[in-house]
C-alpha cells in the first residue's frame, strides 16, 4: 500500500484537498467560495450557557475554533450551512428577524446536537 503525506502547516486548505483528491484520482468540484462581506456576518461567539463556540473568519472562509481541533475549516452547503471539514457534523446559521445571525445549531448524523445563542463579544 502507498502512504501519501500531506503537510497540513504548507499550502491552504484549497490547495491541500485539490492535492488530496489529485492523489486519489477524483475529481475536485470545490465551489468558489462565498464573498466575505456574506460570512463577515457569521463570525463570532456562540454560547448556550454549557458550551460556546468560536467562528473566526480567516482569508479562506470560516473557521470553527478550539472545539472538534484547534481549527477546522467550514465548509459552504448552502446559504447559512456548513460541513464542519473533516467531521460528521455540521453549523447552521440561524438569523432572527433583522436577518443577523442570532444562533447556530450543530448538527450531528442527521440530529440536532447543541444550539447555541449568539454573545455579545466578537472576535
Amino acid at each position: 500500500m502507498k502512504i501519501h503525506v500531506i503537510d497540513v502547516a504548507a499550502g491552504t486548505w484549497a490547495e491541500r484537498r485539490w492535492k488530496i483528491c489529485t492523489l486519489l484520482g477524483i475529481a475536485s468540484d470545490e465551489a468558489a467560495p462565498p464573498a466575505r462581506d456574506t460570512l463577515a456576518p457569521l463570525a463570532g461567539r456562540y454560547c448556550n450557557g454549557n458550551e460556546e463556540i468560536t467562528i473566526t473568519l480567516e482569508d479562506e472562509g470560516l473557521v470553527l475554533r478550539g472545539t472538534l481541533w484547534a481549527s477546522n475549516m467550514l465548509l459552504v452547503v448552502a446559504p447559512g450551512l456548513f460541513d464542519v471539514e473533516s467531521w460528521p457534523l455540521r453549523i447552521r446559521f440561524e438569523d432572527n428577524a433583522a436577518g443577523v445571525p442570532r444562533r447556530a445549531a450543530r448538527v450531528a448524523l442527521g440530529r440536532r446536537t447543541a444550539l447555541v445563542g449568539r454573545t455579545r463579544r466578537r472576535v
